[in-house]
């Protein structure tokens, strides 16, 4: 017959492992997807700051993509998991419907309309900003990617971790079809 003190630690060893399984499956991705959220929006806010003192205008072509990616990132966040991204893929090479890049054309194109340097480099560096957000979320999600991504930064000596986030990434999913989906989710 077992002892009240061994059925005392199976109780709270089964209640423990109950516990970190709500934190690990239920809330940390909550607190995941509100984290993305809130820095894309911040990031979102400072751009729309950057048109504010005029430094762009809010109808300039470039300020309204980004402006419209933002939002479809913001929107379909619950989306951007390695997972999902994965059955996406499976079903754009198995049905051949991978998508058209027409958002990165007229990103490319809303660029090089930009006349001020300046402008153009701070409006490539929130685009920037906003697709290593999206590669965190991507990456550091997963434990599969996690693993990867600490055998990419081994093999190659990348110890910079948005460095290694944004060379793992596009190694299995192109970053032109991610801005795609957000643009179609925000339209």
């Amino acid at each position: 017959m077992t002892s009240s003190t061994e059925l005392v630690t199976i109780l709270t060893t089964w209640v423990s492992i109950a516990l970190l399984l709500i934190i690990t499956l239920k809330l940390w991705p909550s607190v995941r997807l509100d984290n993305f959220r809130q820095s894309m929006f911040a990031l979102r806010d400072e751009m729309f700051d950057f048109a504010a003192n005029g430094n762009i205008s809010f109808n300039d072509p470039a300020y309204v993509l980004l402006r419209k990616s933002m939002n479809g990132f913001i929107r379909y966040a619950p989306n951007l998991t390695f997972f999902r991204m994965n059955l996406t893929l499976f079903y754009w090479n198995v049905f051949s419907k991978l998508p058209e890049t027409k958002w990165s054309e007229s990103w490319n194109d809303a660029m090089t309309r930009i006349a001020d340097e300046n402008v153009r480099r701070q409006m490539q560096m929130f685009h920037q900003r906003s697709m290593q957000l999206v590669a965190k979320r991507l990456v550091l999600g997963s434990p599969i990617l996690i693993g990867l991504l600490t055998c990419y930064a081994i093999q190659y000596g990348v110890f910079n971790i948005t460095e290694a986030v944004g060379r793992s990434l596009a190694k299995f999913i192109d970053p032109k079809i991610l801005e795609e989906e957000a643009a179609r989710v925000a339209a």
